[in-house]
């Protein structure tokens, strides 16, 4: 064998090997490679921290269990579901679904299924349901009521006696509506600002 035959099936060995032969450079031989992408680095995006606020919707709660004395104060809601002796100061809505002795100013109120032994004072909607009795004065922008109420009751807009609703006290009231079954032992007064 010849040396330049020798060489050729070198050659050819490297080439089937590694794809390369000694016939040219190994650099021509294997592909370019390719540029690689410039690695794009990824800028921060800004985070927004939200100013701390006060909730606007927080609600007081005081469960069935629990009995409670004194007076509470608050900017939120709240809702009594147990026993209760003192006065409520609530910028929202207060429910109220137990005995309570004391005076209620709030937003708006709902008596429900709950004995109030006080007066109540509200620049929007009192509602009191069929099992609710008060016993206490009113002052409220509407009242619509299907309980029983022992007292006197001042309502800037509408009053609403649903056909359970019955009322021991006098009226005085912008309007009202007054199902069949109501009733209204005292003095009524409408049309009053």
């Amino acid at each position: 064998m010849s040396n330049k035959h020798h060489k050729k099936s070198m050659d050819e060995a490297m080439f089937s090997m590694f794809g390369v032969s000694k016939a040219q450079p190994a650099e021509e031989q294997l592909p370019e490679p390719e540029d690689p992408k410039p690695i794009k680095k990824e800028q921060p995006v800004p985070v927004s921290i939200p100013a701390v606020t006060k909730p606007t919707n927080t609600v007081t709660y005081f469960a069935s269990d629990s009995v409670v004395e004194g007076t509470v104060k608050t900017e939120g809601d709240v809702e009594i579901a147990g026993p209760f002796r003192g006065d409520v100061v609530a910028k929202g809505k207060v429910i109220l679904r137990s005995k309570m002795e004391g005076n209620i100013t709030a937003a708006s109120l709902h008596l429900m299924g709950c004995t109030l032994v006080g007066n109540v004072t509200s620049e929007g909607s009192v509602l009191v349901d069929e099992a609710a009795a008060v016993t206490g004065n009113m002052t409220a922008g509407e009242l619509i009521s299907s309980g029983t109420i022992k007292g006197d009751l001042t309502i800037k807009g509408n009053l609403t006696l649903n056909a359970h609703a019955t009322v021991e006290g006098n009226i005085v009231t912008g309007t009202m509506t007054m199902m069949q079954g109501a009733l209204i032992t005292g003095d009524v007064k409408m049309g009053a600002k």
